[in-house]
């Protein structure tokens, strides 16, 4: 889910915990549930709030309210979809991302009988949905290799995992894999990552973002731009296979997973025959692409036309790397932060904190716009 700031984040993450033990609750009450372990999942979900001091903004979030408009219909739509099933809810979050996997909780049957559900939930709704995000560098690294954690990867000739940003390694790979034309490319891409990470991190008039403020809008526009235009030449070196396999892992559209989409009080899933029409024109799909403003478009097409639009608009982000930098945060002297174990002023630069700004990619899907939602 996407977080735009630290507290909506541990919303979002309360949301997730609340849906978990209402749809446990609604199993347990009903009937259904292998396990009444209801209360444990409220001690998790009130646990997660009172540690993060989020315990009434969650209370009157959307987030809450969205989860509480829907979850008796969606419960209602797991007995449909699997009759005469005791299952129990269990939140997978943590231990999917760490498998490159989508789920947020799973419909747990037994050991080996389950149906992850990845869940989106909006303020807005969802006509578009954010699938995944990284960085320009992992963007390319993800069409040509298996990830094993993050900003790692398989060699697929050794089977020995790699640190993506190891040029020298990533380099002797491709050449073995008979793709040497594709170095240039990642260089082009590494110095951009060098030469904004070097300004940002480490030059003096960066050192307050209102110094920069312009300078920074501006080398998100300039830097995406640049970046798209890189990753459209790489990606026609790239063979048609990987592409296609790449953007159906990206997007969900493989089907291995089902998604749980929910927003202004309604939900949609892809248990709609919607959905389920999607996937199955997908499978045989070709797939075209094209700079769409600072990013990539991804155009699934079949006989009939285009199916889908799936856009990677590429940015530069901050990662909290100067503190409290919004004209509404501000405030005079200086305020104590803990975790750098430093005093900053307003918008002032993070030691620690800079070290994390990047590149930046997301993966949105146009929903609304293909006839889907």
């Amino acid at each position: 889910m996407g977080a735009g700031n630290t507290k909506t984040h541990y919303i979002q993450d309360a949301a997730e915990a609340w849906i978990v033990y209402r749809l446990q609750k609604l199993s347990v009450d009903n009937g259904t549930a292998i396990t009444d372990n209801v209360e444990e999942k409220l001690s998790a979900f009130v646990e997660h709030c009172e540690d993060k001091g989020i315990v009434e903004d969650f209370d009157k979030s959307s987030y809450k309210k969205n989860v509480d408009a829907i979850v008796d219909n969606f419960y209602n739509d797991i007995i449909k979809e699997y009759p005469n099933k005791k299952f129990d809810v269990v939140d997978v979050e943590k231990e999917f991302r760490d498998k490159n996997l989508k789920g947020d909780f799973v419909i747990y049957f037994d050991e080996d009988d389950y149906v992850s559900f990845s869940l989106k939930n909006y303020k807005k709704g969802y006509n578009s949905i954010q699938l995944c995000s990284g960085t320009f560098l992992s963007f390319i690294n993800n069409f040509l290799f298996v990830p094993d954690g993050v900003g790692m990867f398989i060699n697929p000739h050794t089977g020995k995992r790699f640190k993506g940003s190891n040029s020298e390694i990533r380099g002797n790979i491709l050449n073995n894999m008979g793709l040497s034309s594709l170095i240039p490319f990642y260089s082009k891409i590494e110095d951009i990552q060098e030469k904004m990470r070097n300004f940002y991190i480490n030059d003096p008039s960066a050192k307050f973002f209102y110094n920069i403020a312009d300078k920074w809008k501006k080398d998100c526009h300039d830097y995406g731009h640049e970046a798209a235009k890189v990753m459209i030449e790489a990606i026609q070196l790239i063979p048609k296979d990987s592409v296609k396999e790449r953007v159906m892992k990206m997007s969900g559209l493989g089907g291995d997973e089902e998604l749980l989409l929910i927003g202004k009080g309604e939900y949609f899933t892809s248990l709609n025959d919607k959905y389920i029409s999607l996937i199955n024109r997908c499978k045989n799909a070709t797939v075209e692409y094209e700079i769409c403003g600072k990013g990539v478009r991804f155009v699934l097409k079949d006989a009939d036309g285009d199916i889908i639009d799936i856009d990677i608009p590429m940015t530069l982000n901050a990662n909290g790397a100067w503190y409290k930098k919004g004209l509404k945060e501000k405030f005079d002297g200086v305020e104590y932060k803990d975790k750098e174990n430093v005093y900053l002023a307003w918008a002032e630069r993070r030691p620690k904190k800079s070290q994390e700004i990047t590149t930046s990619v997301n993966c949105w899907m146009r929903l609304k716009a293909a006839g889907i939602v």
